[in-house]
């Protein structure tokens, strides 16, 4: 049993905890007032000498994936509203009292008491507990999609679908990467490939430590198709009778990859199948731009 004098030498093996004290809360946003729908876009802290800050935390480029074009006026008011609480702190007034310019927009959440090394440290802790678009704790395999995106890395694969296809349908090459309003309120969704027969998405499943993101855009894209079929074009006397996912993947002989890297890509393009067989949409493995183009030609003479 340990002794009371022995305590003190035991309890100065483990590190101490933190001895700042802070209150921190979150601020939240309703874009569509009334909806209920509410986005937290910054943190304030404050500890008891009056110390305060107050950090937006929704990063440009989760903004940008979720409002497209419509991101820079959103991320005008959250800086707005992040601008007219900092100088209310910095006046010395208290933050319950504080009147947001977004009055009827704006939600201020219960003040929390919180343990940590700085107010910059609590802003964090806050952030990763009430902010889950925050820049710092969103999934990183969403900011490479869209990076990806951004850079046309993605475009590749489409680039040489049109070359095969153009080579044998001079025509066809003004109906790729056509973009079309098919969400109220959304930017338009582009499509690899849009015709009077068929209605085309080009994805890949590429192996190894990027097959997640890959398997989600391609999910994604079947998603955009089915909304596509259903929605825009129901009312369209000649609503085309083909929609496809064309995927790349690599061949099972590839020396890129592992046996084990290669299951796992075949798993997710089974997976894949299913999901549009339920729906009635066609997913195909190709192994060259040439052979997604035959289709394409194939099925707008069918």
């Amino acid at each position: 049993m340990t002794s009371p004098a022995e305590i003190p030498a035991i309890a100065s093996l483990f590190p101490q905890g933190p001895e700042y004290i802070a209150h921190w809360a979150p601020i939240f946003m309703e874009p569509m007032q009334g909806s209920g729908e509410r986005f937290t876009i910054g943190i304030v802290a404050i500890d008891s000498e009056g110390n305060a800050a107050v950090e937006p935390v929704i990063a440009d480029r989760t903004l940008h994936c979720m409002f497209g074009d419509a991101a820079k006026k959103f991320s005008s008011a959250v800086a707005l509203i992040v601008e007219s609480l900092q100088e209310h702190l910095h006046a010395g007034y208290e933050v319950g009292k504080w009147l947001s310019p977004l009055r009827d927009a704006t939600f201020l959440g219960p003040l929390r008491p919180a343990l940590g090394d700085s107010l910059q440290d609590i802003l964090r802790s806050g952030a990763q507990l009430t902010a889950s678009l925050s820049g710092a704790y969103l999934s990183a395999e969403v900011f490479e999609v869209i990076a990806e995106k951004q850079s046309g890395e993605g475009d590749e694969w489409v680039r040489q679908i049109k070359e095969q296809t153009v080579a044998m349908r001079l025509e066809f090459g003004a109906r790729f990467q056509k973009e079309l309003p098919i969400r109220v309120g959304a930017p338009p969704t582009r499509f690899g490939y849009v015709g009077d027969r068929l209605a085309a998405q080009f994805g890949r499943l590429i192996p190894g430590r990027g097959l997640t993101k890959h398997r989600n855009r391609a999910k994604a894209y079947l998603t955009d198709l089915q909304i596509l079929r259903d929605h825009y074009d129901a009312n369209d006397l000649l609503r085309r009778p083909y929609y496809e996912l064309m995927l790349w993947v690599p061949p099972r002989s590839s020396p890129a990859y592992t046996q084990s890297q290669m299951d796992d890509a075949e798993g997710s393009l089974v997976e894949l199948e299913e999901f549009g067989n339920k729906h009635d949409l066609r997913v195909a493995a190709m192994l060259d731009s040439q052979e997604a183009a035959k289709r394409i030609v194939e099925a707008e003479a069918a």
